[in-house]
């Protein structure tokens, strides 16, 4: 059996210093990725956004942003990958105010509602974090 020499701490310690051109070029990488990241999730919320209509002059006065195409939102809002707080609050505020209702004709259908005025508390999260993005 060929067995391998451990390296010890002493000599990692020990290693030189990489030429600072790639420590600067990994760190340029690395800014690139997040600025991008930072981009996709932008433009996620944005799209969101757009689903949204302002109905508060057909409700009395009263504010109401009404939701569209509650299912893309919900599909949308799942492909973003972000464990930055404001989004964590948005996915878990619409998680808590979503109710299923199937089973219309005597075929399996889902749809997804919320109650009316949780949908303002959504509008109300999402420029929230648009604004933090």
């Amino acid at each position: 059996m060929n067995k391998m020499n451990p390296i010890t701490q002493e000599e990692i310690d020990n290693l030189p210093q990489p030429p600072q051109e790639w420590i600067d070029d990994m760190k340029k990488r690395i800014d690139d990725m997040k600025n991008k990241k930072r981009q996709e999730i932008k433009s996620k919320l944005e799209e969101l956004l757009t689903q949204f209509t302002d109905e508060t002059n057909f409700n009395g006065g009263d504010e109401f942003y009404e939701l569209h195409g509650a299912d893309d939102f919900i599909k949308t809002l799942s492909s973003i990958k972000s464990r930055a707080k404001c989004i964590l609050e948005l996915k878990k505020l619409v998680r808590e105010n979503k109710y299923k209702e199937g089973n219309m004709k005597g075929k399996k259908h889902v749809d997804w509602f919320w109650l009316m005025y949780s949908t303002n508390d959504i509008y109300h999260k999402l420029n929230e974090c648009l604004k933090k993005v």
